[in-house]
């Protein structure tokens, strides 16, 4: 991403190839079995460049990992949305 003032950032995303739907608990980041707080900033961190997340990431099971699954998160953990996933 570049800014007007010339600042550039770079993006992360990642591609799955996604398998069945019912294996992946979306929003579980960390792998731990639960979709909490700490799965939130897992996140944050991956799109900051720090650490690595897994397919559940794809919180909008669109195929790829970006701020769009970090909103979605946000959603669920503020219980606005009651799932995640493939809609």
């Amino acid at each position: 991403i570049t800014y007007a003032d010339g600042k550039t950032i770079q993006s992360n995303t990642v591609t799955f190839n996604m398998g069945s739907a019912s294996d992946i608990l979306y929003g579980d980041v960390d792998d731990s079995g639960a979709i909490d707080t700490s799965d939130l900033a897992s996140l944050k961190l991956y799109l900051a460049g720090i650490g690595e997340v897994g397919e559940n990431a794809d919180c909008d099971a669109n195929g790829s990992v970006d701020t769009g699954d970090l909103a979605s998160l946000k959603l669920f953990l503020a219980g606005a949305v009651t799932e995640l996933g493939p809609k």
